[in-house]
């Protein structure tokens, strides 16, 4: 994720180098100024999400061990799975009527 955004960050700077008409010897018409500044936006806004997903990240999602390959994704989901639905067995008995069909 670092090498993403190191290049975001260049492509940014790059972007708005051409926009500002900062590069020597080199002349962008009216469409090279417009692409310049849409893509200082565009890799600006990329550039800003790979570092808060950086910054905001709180481990590694995928874990390598002896005992093989963990996903955290599909743990939590597992595990919000399990709690919704023994809640629901839970009700199933002590409210055994429930389940009968008459």
């Amino acid at each position: 994720m670092l090498v993403f955004a190191l290049l975001s960050a260049g492509m940014t700077a790059l972007a708005g180098a051409i926009a500002l008409g900062i590069i020597p010897d080199h002349r962008t018409g009216g469409k090279g100024v417009v692409a310049g500044w849409v893509g200082l936006v565009f890799f600006g806004l990329c550039t800003a999400l790979i570092l808060w997903r950086l910054l905001t990240q709180r481990g590694a999602l995928v874990t390598l061990s002896p005992a093989g390959i963990r996903d955290e994704h599909e743990y939590v989901a597992l595990c919000e799975y399990i709690e919704a639905n023994s809640r629901l067995w839970a009700e199933d008995e002590e409210n055994p009527q429930r389940l009968s069909t008459a």
